[in-house]
């Protein structure tokens, strides 16, 4: 069974109009296609990155194959966040190596994900059917084109052509409108079929679109006035339902090319044979995600005591694995900035009176135009002195993780997601009737989750260059993000609201990396919980398993420093691993939580991390971990250390937050 993955990048506007029309959602003729195509059982699931964004948890492994649709959006309108947000999730395929294939914007967004560069076409679009389609010499050896005549025609519907093809890119065909209508692009090793025309329409499907655009089709000029454009949409729906007609076939010049669709998509049949057949080879090889114990390398963990005997030693040693850790996985983090100044506003009565809401404006310096993060803090009414407080980062605003109607949204967030949207995660009524505050930070505020370069949010302020190169060892964005954590801290710890000796810090994926590094830097967080942290974060590298140290640098060279990138495929060779930085955290307490279902983030290396960095709580003269084998899912073993396993996939649910506020009683006294 073949697993596709959709992407259909219209926004729900204009497949309203489409659908308006007559037309059908491009979602639904790609799926309609790739099934007629694929073998029995295969699955398609449909995405819709403009209505809601792309969720950063989503796991592309899940799928063998990633196919993109037409838009009616236009690539280099990058600003907007429904067209960035596509272009990411073209280079986080690439960096997941998933193969793809798509028409039109797909290759469009493609090209300009590899690097290459889109452009409008000048010689205007190019709409209806695009003739003389020539295959070149690549494009006559290439499989895509197997069983295809080297001159075609095919529907097409598109104003941007692409200028630039990226590096390691060959043009496979064009004909004298468009310089490329098929292009095969290979990035980060991970290749992309892309045509310019739409091997999914057929004439209905034509005509329905030509009769939706039927006035702009009139006002540049392909049609005398609607009445013409009219008659052309009845003379291809009456051909498609009688295609015999050979007089209104020679009329429209439309031949067997069009009308037969195993002619017409052999572009895409071929693309899934060549799908089966990688994943054949992958099965017999061995697929290049490893997912088996058996095939884990022996490796050898560095002693995380090193020749520490007793606990007067520890300082000197947590000092050196620090330096390690900082120089070769997440670079070096700065200090506050000297002027940090804090607006704050209160409303004693939210959560119908049970709560205090509270909202920090903190400003990185005292400029207008300073990066600036908002803390949102909710803080339980009727307790007797300062609350506990939990504190972590959130991925789509702070106005995501609650439908109460008076969060700010912050008007920095690219994201789109509705208020409320997220709760699931964030389970605010029952923290706060535990008996704990819980503060959040939108991490976007701190650092755009993307490769810039290093030119927004925090970072030009401490730019850690040399001679006008970045250093290998300066912060990267989970460092930044971690640096955000112990300012919000800085917050916290002034609220007389809030007990700053006991702040629980937390995060779920990147942002429980992020969670793991700020309780290893920040000494004054009491707690450090990881869920589903993966590589880079609780998961021991040198174990191969699930994601890579390749892989994770690949997919976001700007997580960590530049010197981690070295051990790209030799992290035997690494000074440290993961279970150094949980010992760093000792002898506060840290939790470990993973999902059995999520096996990219290698949930038994998280175990095996968790149970390395052991020796050192006890030397401390703390239980450390209890367990010595790995809990069965549904269970958690807890002491000083603790780890937690629970059925299902990459996530935070309600069972998570269940053991979070259990072992955060246990660590804090809470009541």
């Amino acid at each position: 069974m073949t697993r596709f993955l959709v992407i259909d990048g219209y926004s729900k506007a204009a497949r309203d109009e489409l659908q308006a029309g007559g037309a059908t959602i491009a979602a639904t003729l790609y799926e309609r296609m790739l099934l007629r195509w694929a073998p029995a059982g295969s699955s398609a699931h449909i995405l819709f990155p403009a209505d809601d964004g792309i969720d950063p948890d989503l796991d592309l492994h899940q799928y063998d194959g990633i196919t993109w649709t037409g838009c009616s959006l236009c690539v280099n309108d990058d600003h907007k966040s429904e067209v960035q947000c596509q272009i990411e999730l073209q280079r986080r395929a690439f960096a997941a190596g998933v193969p793809g294939f798509g028409s039109c914007w797909a290759a469009q967004i493609a090209v300009v994900a590899a690097g290459g560069q889109v452009a409008p076409n000048p010689n205007g679009r190019e709409m209806g059917v695009a003739r003389k389609i020539r295959l070149t010499e690549q494009g006559l050896a290439h499989p895509m084109y197997a069983g295809k005549p080297p001159v075609f025609d095919g529907f097409t519907s598109h104003d941007d052509e692409v200028t630039h093809t990226p590096d390691g890119a060959s043009i496979l065909a064009s004909n004298p409108w468009t310089r490329v209508q098929a292009v095969h692009v290979v990035h980060e090793g991970t290749p992309f079929w892309g045509l310019q025309y739409h091997p999914e329409y057929d004439l209905h499907e034509m005509a329905r679109l030509m009769f939706t655009r039927a006035d702009k089709l009139v006002g540049l000029g392909l049609f005398e006035d609607r009445d013409a454009a009219l008659r052309h949409v009845d003379d291809l729906e009456e051909l498609h339902d009688n295609p015999s007609r050979k007089d209104l076939g020679w009329q429209l010049g439309i031949d067997a090319d069009l009308l037969d669709p195993g002619v017409r998509q052999v572009e895409v049949k071929n693309w899934v044979s060549s799908l089966l057949a990688l994943l054949l080879l992958t099965t017999v090889l061995g697929a290049q995600t490893n997912y088996d114990e058996a095939k884990v390398p022996k490796y050898t963990l560095p002693d995380p005591l090193g020749d520490a005997t007793s606990p007067l030693q520890w300082p000197a040693r947590r000092g050196e694995l620090m330096q390690l850790l900082e120089g070769h996985v997440y670079g070096r983090m700065p200090g506050r900035p000297a002027k940090m100044p804090m607006t704050l506003t209160v409303d004693p009565t939210a959560m119908e009176g049970t709560a205090t809401r509270k909202e920090v404006v903190i400003r990185f310096g005292e400029a207008n135009d300073a990066p600036s993060m908002r803390v949102l803090v909710y803080v339980p009414n009727g307790r007797d002195g300062p609350a506990p407080a939990f504190l972590g980062l959130n991925f789509w605003g702070n106005h995501t993780i609650s439908p109460d109607p008076e969060i700010t949204k912050n008007p920095a967030t690219r994201r789109t997601r509705p208020r409320g949207s997220r709760k699931s995660r964030w389970p605010v009524q029952k923290i706060l009737s535990r008996g704990y505050a819980l503060a959040t930070v939108y991490y976007g505020d701190i650092d755009p989750d993307e490769h810039d370069g290093f030119k927004n949010g925090v970072h030009p302020l401490f730019p850690m260059t040399t001679a006008g190169k970045r250093d290998d060892d300066a912060w990267g964005s989970i460092c930044a993000w971690a640096w955000g954590l112990s300012r919000a801290m800085d917050a916290l710890v002034k609220d007389e609201d809030i007990d700053g000796e006991r702040v629980a810090v937390l995060g779920h994926s990147r942002l429980g990396k992020t969670a793991l590094w700020a309780g290893a830097c920040d000494e004054r967080f009491k707690l450090v919980i990881s869920n589903n942290s993966g590589c880079g974060g609780a998961a021991l590298s040198r174990r191969g398993f699930g994601e890579t140290v390749q892989r994770i640098n690949a997919g976001f060279p700007h997580w960590f420093c530049d010197r981690f990138k070295t051990y790209n495929g030799n992290e035997a060779a690494l000074p440290v691993d993961q279970h150094t930085l949980i010992a760093c955290i000792a002898p506060r307490a840290c939790l470990v939580s993973s999902a059995e279902g999520d096996r990219w983030a290698d949930p038994h290396g998280e175990f095996l991390s968790i149970l390395a960095a052991d020796p050192v709580y006890r030397m401390l003269g703390t239980e450390g971990l209890p367990a010595t084998e790995m809990p069965k899912p549904g269970s958690a073993s807890l002491g000083r250390l603790g780890y937690h396993i629970r059925p299902g996939r990459h996530d935070v649910t309600d069972a998570d937050w269940e053991v979070f506020l259990s072992f955060a009683d246990r660590v804090m006294h809470a009541k």
